[in-house]
């Protein structure tokens, strides 16, 4: 891995983190986000930094070689 693969890798992680949190705002234009909703924005958010950690591991181990 390069550090331009992992630019690809960490832009991928942030589009997919903005799609799901703008499909879970569209639904909820005019309505009070639940504890259901807030569940599931802080599982998006740990989904998008576990892959950014995993991308940065990997870059980072590729370097030590």
């Amino acid at each position: 891995m390069n550090i331009n693969q992992l630019e690809k890798e960490l832009d991928e992680s942030v589009q997919t983190f903005n799609e799901e949190v703008n499909s879970l705002l569209s639904s909820h234009k005019k309505e009070h986000f639940t504890a259901d909703d807030m569940e599931e924005l802080g599982r998006q958010v740990y989904y998008t930094f576990n892959e950014f950690k995993g991308s940065l591991i990997k870059y980072l181990k590729q370097l030590e070689k």
